[in-house]
C-alpha cells in the first residue's frame, strides 16, 4: 500500500480574500451578526509603528474570560505587549486589551484551548 502525502493548507488567493473581507466585516458589524455566534469577529486595531488603521475578519474561541486567536500572519506583532483593540462579537463592538502570547508552554496551553473547544 502507498504512503498517503500530507494535505497542505493553502491560504485563500488574494482577490478572494480582497472579495470576501469588506462583505465579512460588514455582516459581523451588523445586527445580523448576533445570530451566527461569536466564532467569527472582526479585530480593529492601529499599526503600532504607523497607526495605520485595520479591521480584520478571524476566527475566535472564547475560553473562560478570553477570547482566543490564533495567527501565523505579520499583523500578531501589533500585539506585543498588549495593546487596546476594539472587537465586534456578535454584531456588538467591545473594547479590549490584546495581549500577544510568545511563551512557547502559554501558547501550548491556549492552542490546546482551542482545539478543545472546537471539537464538536
Amino acid at each position: 500500500m502507498a504512503a498517503e502525502e500530507p494535505i497542505a493548507a493553502k491560504p485563500p488567493p488574494a482577490w478572494l480574500m480582497n472579495l470576501a473581507n469588506p462583505l465579512v466585516r460588514r455582516l459581523l458589524r451588523s445586527p445580523l451578526a448576533a445570530r451566527m455566534g461569536d466564532r467569527l469577529v472582526v479585530l480593529e486595531f492601529a499599526g503600532r509603528r504607523t497607526g495605520t488603521p485595520y479591521a480584520l475578519p478571524v476566527a475566535a474561541t472564547r475560553v473562560g474570560d478570553e477570547l482566543l486567536v490564533g495567527t501565523q500572519k505579520g499583523w500578531k506583532a501589533n500585539f506585543r505587549g498588549g495593546a487596546p483593540a476594539a472587537v465586534w462579537v456578535g454584531g456588538r463592538n467591545r473594547a479590549a486589551t490584546v495581549d500577544l502570547v510568545e511563551e512557547p508552554a502559554a501558547l501550548a496551553d491556549r492552542y490546546a484551548a482551542i482545539l478543545a473547544a472546537n471539537r464538536d
